[in-house]
This record gives C-alpha cells, sequence and structure tokens, in this order.
C-alpha cells in the first residue's frame, strides 16, 4: 500500500494524473512547429577512426537499443568506417555555446582520429570535456561557437504531458523525430519507478519547451532528469586521466600475466595429434592441449590467492609442473597450485612458501548489478600476445542483466566482454570473463559457451570454503600418476539404427545414437560385483550432484577404423615402422573411461541400463584400472635390444589369455639388436626363457641377465617358434 500511494505521488509530481491519455499530446502541426523551433539547437558529431597500430577501432556506443528485445543493435564496425573514408555520426544537443551533449559513444581514445561538431554549413573541432556518471552520455567541448545554432535552455518546472525530441540519421538522411511521452509506470524490487521514454532524446512539454535530457532511455519519476545538463554529476577529463593513472599501475600488480609450464605429453600408441584434442580443435597455442608453455591472466585477490584465468581439462591440469606470476614492473614470483574450481574454468594459485607474498590484492564488488545501469564504470581490455602483456583503461555502462546459470544475473554490454575487467565506482573488481565449467555432457555440445562477463563475487566467495568447491580429479600429477584410468570393466560395442532396433531399445537411445552394448564383462571387475552381464546396454550414468544424467556415447567406428594389424606380413614390415603402427588391440583408454576418469576416482554414480526389455539401475563407484598396456611394468634388455611388458587385460583379452597364461609382450625391438637379428618382432609374446615359463616383466628380467644363451619361446597370433641368442657379455654371477 506505501509503494502504491508513493508511486500517485510520484506521478503527481510529474504533473500529471496517472489516467492522463495520449490525446493531450500535441497536434501533428504542432509537433512540427517545435521540430522546426528546436533545429537550431540539434547538432551533428563526426566522429573520424584509425586504427592503433593494427588494432581495428571498436565502437558499441553508436548502437541503439531495440524497442522490441531490449538488447543493443546497429552499427559498430569501426573497421569498415575506416575502409569506407567517412566518420561515424551522431546526434547531439547543444547546452551551451561551446557544450554539446551526446550519447556516450563508448570509442577508447585511442581509435579517435578526430571529432568535430557540424550545424548546418558549419564545422568545428572539439574534443572530450567530461564523461556522464549515471547516464549514458557525454559532454564535447567546442573549439568555438557555432554562428546560428541556439544552446537550449531548460526549464525543470514545465509539467507533463512530455514529447521526446530525437536526432538523427537513417535511411541516408538526417531525421528529427516528435514522439509523445506516454505516463506508463514500471517499478522494480530494488524501488525505482521510471516511465520509459526514448534514448538519447530531448524532453520538451507541449509548447516545445526543454525541460531535460534522457540519455537511459528512463524517465526517473523522481524528476532527477530534468534540468540542464550543467548539473549533472561527471568525471572530467582531468579527473579521468587521474583516474586511469591509479588503475594503471594497480592494475599492472592485480592483473599480471601468469606464466604456466606443463611436461610434455605422452604419445600413445594409435593416437595423433587430432585424436588428443578429442577433434576439437583450438583458435591459438593457449588454447592447444599439447602447448608446454602458456601465458593466461591472473587476478591477485586480497586473500593472497591469484586466479589464473585459464580452463584446463584435467589430462592438460595433469601435466601443471611451474606456476610463475609476472606483475609489471616487479620480480616474478613462483606459486604453487591450491586447486581447479569445479563451477568456472579457473585454478586457484598461492605464493610458493619460499617466495615473498604479492600486494595486497583487489578488492571485489558485492554492489547489486540492478543499481548500475548505465552507470560509469571503469574498465581494463587487457589482452596476452605472449609474454607481452597489452592494456587499455576506458569504461563500460551495463546495457542490461541476463538470467543466467542458477538464476545468477549476469551483466551485458554494447561491445565485446572479452579480455575485459570491469570495476565498480568504488574501484573494487565488479566483472570478469570466465567460462562456466560445464558437466561432461555440456562441454561437448552446442550448449557449451565461451567465457562470459561474470560478477567477480560470484567466484571469489566460493574461496571462502575452497575444499567444498575444488575438483580433485583436475590436479597436477606426477608422470606416473597421469596415466591414472578410471575403469568400470567391460568391454563395450558402439550402437547403431539397426542394433538398436533389433535389442528393442530404439526409443530409449534416440534411434542409436546413445548406448553402448555390453559385449565383455572382465572377471573381478566393479561391472561383475554390481551385477553387469554381457548383454546388456548401457544407457546413462547418474551422478548424485549434477543435474543432468550423462549419456553413454561411443566412437560408432573407433577402433575398428584402423586398418587391420599385418600379422600375416608381420616379417615383412621393417622395424623402423612399428612404432608408427597402432596397437593390435582396442586401446585401454576409450571415451567411456575418459568419462568415467573425468567424474573423479572414489565419485559413486547409478548405471542406467537396458535388460531384456527392462531398465535397470545398478549402483557403482569409481575404480582405477588395474595397469594397462600403457602403464604395465616393463623391462628395457640393453644386451638384447628387447623391451616387453607385463601382459595386461586389455592385452590377455585380445590374445584370449587366461589370466594364469605365462608370458610377456614384446613392447620394442631396437633395430640392428640381437633381438632383431634373431627376428623377434614387437606384439609377439616371450612364453616361455629356456624352458622356464614367464610371468611378467620382473621375472623375465631375472632369467635373462645372468645368462650367456637363450632359449626363447615366441607365440605370434597363435603360431609358436623357439628363437636361440647367444649373449657372450653375461655378467659374472
Amino acid at each position: 500500500m506505501k509503494l502504491r500511494f508513493a508511486i500517485v505521488a510520484m506521478v503527481a509530481a510529474m504533473g500529471t494524473p496517472a489516467a492522463a491519455s495520449d490525446a493531450a499530446t500535441a497536434s501533428p502541426e504542432t509537433q512540427l512547429e517545435i521540430a522546426r523551433r528546436l533545429a537550431p539547437s540539434l547538432v551533428r558529431v563526426e566522429f573520424t577512426l584509425e586504427y592503433d597500430h593494427a588494432e581495428a577501432p571498436e565502437m558499441s556506443g553508436f548502437t541503439q537499443r531495440c524497442p522490441n528485445c531490449g538488447r543493443y543493435h546497429g552499427s559498430s564496425d569501426g573497421e569498415q568506417l575506416v575502409l569506407d573514408e567517412r566518420p561515424a555520426v551522431i546526434g547531439g544537443f547543444l547546452i551551451d555555446a561551446t557544450h554539446v551533449v551526446i550519447a556516450d559513444p563508448m570509442v577508447q581514445p585511442r581509435f579517435v582520429k578526430s571529432i568535430r561538431v557540424r550545424f548546418e554549413d558549419q564545422s568545428v573541432e572539439a574534443s572530450l570535456s567530461a564523461v556522464a556518471r549515471d547516464r549514458r552520455a557525454v559532454i564535447l567541448e567546442l573549439a568555438g561557437p557555432l554562428e546560428g545554432a541556439e544552446p537550449l535552455h531548460f526549464d525543470s518546472d514545465r509539467s507533463a504531458p512530455y514529447l521526446a525530441v530525437t536526432h538523427g540519421r537513417a535511411n541516408g538522411s538526417w531525421m528529427t523525430a516528435v514522439l509523445p511521452v506516454p505516463i506508463r509506470v514500471t517499478t522494480s524490487e530494488t524501488g525505482r519507478a521510471f516511465i520509459a521514454a526514448p534514448s538519447a532524446s530531448l524532453i520538451v512539454d507541449n509548447t516545445g519547451a526543454p525541460v531535460g535530457l534522457n540519455m537511459n532511455d528512463q524517465l526517473d519519476l523522481n524528476a532527477g532528469w530534468k534540468g540542464s545538463p550543467a548539473k549533472w554529476a561527471v568525471y572530467t577529463t582531468e579527473d579521468l586521466k587521474t583516474r586511469y593513472a591509479k588503475m594503471d599501475r594497480r592494475a599492472g600488480a592485480m592483473l599480471p600475466r601468469v606464466h604456466l609450464s606443463f611436461r610434455s605429453p605422452k604419445k600413445r600408441a594409435g593416437q595423433d595429434e587430432y585424436s588428443y584434442r578429442g577433434g576439437r580443435g583450438w583458435d591459438s597455442d593457449e588454447d592447444d592441449p599439447t602447448a608446454l608453455e602458456r601465458n593466461v591472466p591472473g587476478i591477485v585477490l586480497d586473500t593472497g590467492q591469484v586466479l589464473v584465468l585459464t580452463q584446463l581439462s584435467s589430462d592438460v591440469t595433469a601435466r601443471l609442473e611451474r606456476i610463475s606470476i609476472h606483475p609489471v614492473d616487479s620480480d616474478p614470483v613462483d606459486a604453487r597450485f591450491v586447486g581447479s574450481l569445479e563451477d568456472f574454468g579457473c585454478f586457484v594459485a598461492a605464493p610458493a612458501s619460499d617466495s615473498p607474498a604479492p600486494a595486497k590484492g583487489l578488492a571485489v564488488s558485492d554492489l547489486d548489478l540492478r543499481l548500475l545501469d548505465q552507470t560509469y564504470l571503469p574498465a581494463i581490455q587487457l589482452r596476452l600476445h605472449g609474454e607481452q602483456r597489452v592494456s587499455h583503461l576506458w569504461h563500460e555502462r551495463l546495457t542490461g542483466l541476463d538470467v543466467g546459470w542458477k538464476g545468477r544475473l549476469y551483466p551485458t554490454i554494447a561491445g565485446d566482454e572479452s579480455n575485459l575487467f570491469i570495476f565498480g565506482p568504488d574501484g573494487a573488481l565488479l566483472a570478469f570473463p570466465i567460462s562456466r565449467r560445464e558437466d561432461l555432457d555440456e562441454a561437448a555440445s552446442w550448449r557449451a559457451e565461451g567465457a562470459r562477463l561474470t560478477p567477480a563475487h560470484y567466484v571469489t566467495r566460493l574461496l571462502d570454503d575452497l575444499s567444498e568447491h575444488i575438483d580433485p580429479s583436475n590436479a597436477p600429477l606426477t608422470a606416473e600418476e597421469e596415466d591414472r584410468l578410471a575403469w568400470l570393466g567391460v568391454e563395450l560395442q558402439a550402437l547403431n539404427r539397426d542394433l538398436a532396433r533389433a535389442n528393442g531399445v530404439a526409443h530409449l537411445t534416440e534411434d542409436g545414437e546413445m548406448g553402448a552394448l555390453v559385449s565383455y564383462v572382465h572377471s573381478g571387475s566393479p561391472a561383475q560385483t554390481c551385477g553387469l552381464e554381457q548383454g546388456d546396454i548401457l544407457l546413462r550414468l547418474h551422478v548424485d550432484d549434477r543435474q543432468a544424467p550423462i549419456p553413454v556415447t561411443l566412437d560408432p567406428y573407433g577402433h575398428r577404423m584402423m586398418p587391420p594389424f599385418p600379422w600375416e606380413h608381420l616379417d615383412q614390415v621393417p622395424l623402423e615402422y612399428f612404432d608408427e603402427l597402432p596397437q593390435p588391440w582396442p586401446p585401454a583408454r576409450t571415451e567411456f573411461r575418459e568419462t568415467l576418469t573425468n567424474l573423479g576416482f572414489g565419485e559413486e554414480y547409478t548405471i542406467e541400463l537396458s535388460r531384456g526389455g527392462k531398465v535397470l539401475e545398478k549402483r557403482a563407484s569409481v575404480d582405477q584400472t588395474p595397469p594397462h598396456y600403457d602403464t604395465g611394468h616393463q623391462f628395457k634388455f640393453e644386451r638384447l635390444g628387447l623391451t616387453v611388458r607385463d601382459l595386461t587385460f586389455e592385452v590377455r583379452l585380445y590374445f584370449q589369455k587366461r589370466s594364469d597364461s605365462p608370458g610377456v609382450i614384446v613392447s620394442k625391438v631396437e633395430p640392428g639388436g640381437k633381438a632383431a637379428v634373431a627376428g623377434i618382432k614387437p606384439f609377439e609374446i616371450i612364453t616361455h626363457v629356456n624352458d622356464t615359463s614367464v610371468a611378467g616383466a620382473s621375472e623375465f628380467e631375472a632369467l635373462v641377465e645372468q645368462q650367456s644363451e637363450l632359449r626363447v619361446s615366441i607365440d605370434r597370433k597363435g603360431r609358436g617358434r623357439l628363437v636361440h641368442i647367444s649373449l657372450p657379455n653375461a655378467k659374472a654371477p
């Protein structure tokens, strides 16, 4: 009730009751007369733009808010204007003999070659005089008066009904429009009450007398918009120079370059560069998952922690070896990894124990974004080109708010929000671009988003209880730990349309687009423990803390796309080409096992499956796979020029060997070595040495180290032979 009375009172203060109709608006003839009478106060402003070195000009302020969707549209292609050899133009309002008000063009000064203000056939140079604090406007100072132009004289006592007068170019002509301003009040939960009106418009009464300028497409009912712009709260050019100099000094230390060093990625058999990156590609070296060095932005917080703004997948973070922070004009600081945030594409670092703590970092703003519409907000545009850090200071204004993830509000601006750090009026960090870390199924879909402007406190408040918000599976690992792989203990076959229909699961698998058929269950595996059976069709994985289920998907071709291993022609393949051949067996590292690994070891989940026409659920947890070919124990016998590995689970399955069958797999034969001369080939199985069965690589080592004569039993895909090798340089017992 109090709010209702307050609105009625404010509407009354506007000078007309809320029920006033548009019929009270001036007639078309009167409106035409008003437009002609105001013409001497309406000017045209030209911004001639230029490149800043090789960078094309950006000009987001020349867009206009769409009345249908509320977003900003229009030309913001400064590069095209330069190529066309024409200026960007905008209408202005003459408020005294040498000052003009225009909508904030949002062009960084480095792109502005010149500004000229035109009236009829005259033009004078102009420069920025001041920037409005709480409205989307700037004030230009003219080098001299324009003859015949008449400054506006504002009378804040004039009452409604009002007209809005706009002046701009459309369809190749400069046009002046006179529009009625209907009194239709909108209120918000923040307590604001306003009337919608065209932005960048002169508000006049029915007689054409100027009342005020509306730059924010809203007329507050408190009448704060009335009167001369000379009374506005502004930052002068001297104010801005002082503020930017202070910001630049702080930003050099508080928004440093962070250098990341990585261990070389392991090249696995049958894996090329494209398969390593999942076929998704990258836009730059900073996106390349195989890169050994990266330079990324960081934010030093007042807690002493550093947010490192790069979204690393778990297999890339696993190879992270060193972090160093490089503030401008200061010595580098070594840092240690603290944890990857589970929800956002960044990780937290802290100065190493033997490194000095950085200077006091940035405070984070928790201001209500809804109260900052069109407010002047200092901003830094930061880019890294390798080790070179380039920053530009200017300002931004929020043009709206989007409702996003978990119902949170995300700010929007009219221009490019990438590489942009926005600060509140108090200098605290307000928003910066960061990507949200998607769930597994989102990351590979069209729904996946890049970095977007995000309120800083959404991210930093997670640091208060960091242990609850980090992803333990996304952390640096040792070289040995890097090969850790989760498994369920099943071999899977991808579905297709025919297979899905034949098994009666077309309706559960999008006609075979998803799902996988269990073709084998390993003995003693988690799959056997939880009750999975051969012939089951896995549909989805459900994880307690994830909203969406994870569909089970496999490459429909996968290992079958590889050419068949040349067993029949093995003796004709030169040894130097064996490293380029794929392994004969399907790799242990599959898409499904990668999905489980990314869930995190120990994570519990539910398997949704189809069996005999019924949908069942089985509970499991993410276990680590037993040693596989890439991680199994190996032994390199230098004198023989031979490397062997244990028979791991996927190798035994391929060769149909029981768990107690003896043997080691030959993984490498050195060209010219004794093993090569004896005709031993990679991927053959050595079952016996001197008539003694071999149980693994360690036992093979014990059997051959002290021998001068070897009698080696070889099994090549079910065909056996005996090989004799002399080793005259055996070690003395």
